[in-house]
């Protein structure tokens, strides 16, 4: 299971690498958009616990929410950035767990593991421990941007 932490970094990855093939500084919204377009899929948890159903990674994993993403911020100069980092989210938890459902509304579950869809309130309190840690170097990684002035909120 890759946490909010590890999303980041693949995000952030993704923003170094685009600037070193264009050979420029991405703005501070662009950065904010990306790095928040790579944590965002996993809002789902939020709805499968008040729900009750299992939701993790289905629609907010899914192509189809991609590109909706990509048609909410087309008026946003940096709006890419934020459906680019919804992409890198679903890519790597193609390598995680049960996958995805990357074809949202269709049932097949994408991944590069051939395992079986599993949800589990069990294994869920499990990694609780490690999503909170996880949080906390989300947090201090963030006020490490904003002090260094990577970042304005």
């Amino acid at each position: 299971m890759a946490f909010a932490f590890g999303h980041l970094i693949g995000a952030w990855l993704a923003g170094e690498l685009v600037q070193k093939i264009s050979n420029k500084k991405l703005p501070k919204q662009a950065w904010i958009l990306l790095l928040l377009g790579g944590i965002i899929p996993d809002i789902d948890f939020i709805f499968q616990i008040i729900l009750h159903e299992p939701i993790h990674r289905t629609i907010t994993h899914s192509l189809f929410f991609a590109f909706f993403s990509l048609i909410l911020t087309r008026k946003n100069k940096y709006g890419l950035f934020f459906s680019i980092g919804i992409l890198i989210h679903i890519f790597l938890d193609l390598f995680t767990g049960p996958g995805v459902q990357l074809l949202w509304p269709f049932n097949p579950w994408i991944s590069i593991y051939e395992t079986t869809q599993t949800v589990s309130l069990i294994k869920g309190i499990q990694n609780l421990p490690l999503a909170i840690i996880d949080m906390g170097l989300g947090f201090i990684w963030f006020v490490y941007l904003y002090t260094k002035g990577k970042i304005n909120l």
